[in-house]
């Protein structure tokens, strides 16, 4: 059911960015819920910044039909009943709920959008069976802080779906569950993510301008080298070995908009997946346009450990089996792909990432038990497409994880669907 929401008073690029998360984060909400078995699901929509009538058309554009034929897939989880929730720090928690028509005999929006206002103290606007939003005003004299009241909202939305049986529940911890967050305790200090170490050198690049070009220039180097080594003691930190990531060469807003998409992305992946009882994970990375090593460095901000206080939570995925596509048209499908070491014996890096290059014919590059990458570089001499081959390398990607039962297997569908985009034959 559509917002049908005003947005003619909102700036034209902050409309556009939200609409272009809600579409793209359907396709991984999709994907997920129907390879998890689930008909409900929680995540956030940073763009919006807590403004209940951005959030409701982020809705809209998670819910509208994805067009199979566009170069960049967005939509098509309007079969999925959802929970979005998105902060600002000093405005306040905007929360909208949407359920299928078909779903509303188990959970309706009414229901679960009170459940979760009534544990934040939020205002509930408009309820029905399909549809509802709620808003949370900051108030510090009444003791509302949106930074701390949407985890709340989040883990209420989850704790509803749990007691209801709509989602498994992790009985071995007592913590609140954040959705799209995890915990990765150790002894070692954790590695700093790549994504904050090259924020912190562009820092410095802009201090060292006023020094002059040769300062400034020095600077760019010694981020895009601190970038590389944070990447390696991420890897390194999950026990697997890899080529050293060298993005020196690249321009520094591209690396950083990798970073963060791949960042942002771990948290829906770690949570879906949890949630979902999945090891094991394909998805894709658009921002970095076929590049193996931008790639690579996705997969690291994948895997980087949550920071738990940040208002903007990205990593925390390490824990889940990852293969990461991205392509350009006229360039190249780079494959990444990453196991951890206690999911090797159910599934190798090597033995999957060669699995989907051999459907495709794309080159190894490197390939280990815990970590692989390779590449199909655009040939139309030999009839390598790049627009064609990335929906024959997702499909082929989580072929193998149903060959393997490592995922369920939807007899239902046959359409074509591409993990995070569409079907899977």
């Amino acid at each position: 059911m559509p917002n049908n929401v005003d947005l003619s008073s909102y700036d034209a690029k902050l409309v556009k960015a939200v609409l272009k998360e809600g579409g793209k984060k359907a396709q991984d909400v999709a994907g997920v819920a129907d390879l998890g078995g689930l008909d409900f699901f929680c995540t956030t929509i940073d763009s919006a910044k807590g403004d209940v009538t951005l959030l409701r058309a982020a809705m809209d554009a998670m819910n509208a039909e994805c067009d199979p034929e566009s170069e960049e897939r967005r939509g098509g989880a309007g079969h999925v009943g959802k929970v979005l929730i998105s902060s600002d720090e000093k405005t306040a928690v905007a929360i909208v709920a949407y359920v299928p028509d078909d779903k509303v005999g188990k959970l309706d929006a009414k229901t679960w959008i009170e459940f979760i206002a009534n544990a934040i103290k939020a205002d509930v606007v408009e309820a029905s069976e399909t549809a509802a939003h709620a808003i949370m005003k900051y108030d510090p004299a009444a003791g509302r802080y949106p930074l701390k009241e949407r985890d709340n909202a989040i883990s209420h939305a989850t704790l509803l779906l749990r007691q209801k049986g709509f989602m498994p529940d992790d009985s071995d911890s007592e913590d609140d569950y954040v959705f799209g967050d995890d915990d990765f305790p150790s002894e070692e200090a954790e590695p700093s993510s790549p994504l904050q170490v090259l924020q912190d050198g562009l820092t410095a690049v802009g201090e060292a301008a006023s020094a002059g070009l040769d300062a400034m220039t020095e600077a760019v180097s010694e981020a895009a080298d601190a970038v590389g080594r944070a990447s390696a003691n991420v890897t390194e930190a999950m026990g697997i070995t890899s080529p050293e990531i060298d993005v020196s060469g690249y321009d520094a807003k591209l690396v950083k908009a990798v970073l963060k998409e791949g960042g942002k992305k771990a948290q829906d992946v770690a949570g879906v997946a949890d949630l979902g009882g999945l090891d094991f994970f394909c998805t894709s990375i658009d921002s970095a346009k076929g590049d193996v090593m931008l790639l690579r460095a996705a997969m690291d901000a994948m895997n980087a450990p949550c920071e738990p206080d940040s208002e903007e939570r990205r990593g925390g995925a390490g824990h889940v089996g990852k293969v990461l596509v991205s392509f350009s048209e006229k360039t190249a499908v780079a494959i990444v792909c990453c196991v951890p070491d206690d999911k090797q014996d159910k599934l190798s890096a090597k033995t999957w990432i060669e699995h989907i290059a051999n459907a495709i014919k794309a080159d190894v590059l490197y390939s280990s038990a815990g970590y692989a990458y390779a590449e199909m570089k655009y040939d139309v001499d030999a009839g390598k497409f790049p627009l064609k081959e990335r929906d024959n390398a997702i499909s082929n990607a989580t072929l193998l994880l149903r060959n393997m039962n490592l995922m369920p297997d939807d007899d239902d569908d046959s359409d074509d669907y591409c993990y995070g985009d569409d079907d899977f034959e």
